[in-house]
């Protein structure tokens, strides 16, 4: 497989995230709670409902 430099970007680009917040997912977990409070009006939510699967239930 050839390297894809859009996956190559977006690897780099989360590794500095990660780096960011010392390799800590807890730490980066809060950051984007905080900025979706922060910029709630930038959220787009789904009219979907999830769909149950009957034989499962």
């Amino acid at each position: 497989m050839k390297d894809d430099p859009v996956i190559a970007e977006i690897r780099r680009i989360r590794h500095e995230m990660s780096e960011k917040f010392g390799h800590d997912p807890k730490r980066l977990i809060k950051f984007l709670q905080d900025q979706e409070k922060l910029h709630s009006e930038r959220l787009v939510y789904s009219r979907c409902k999830p769909q149950v699967n009957e034989k499962a239930a």
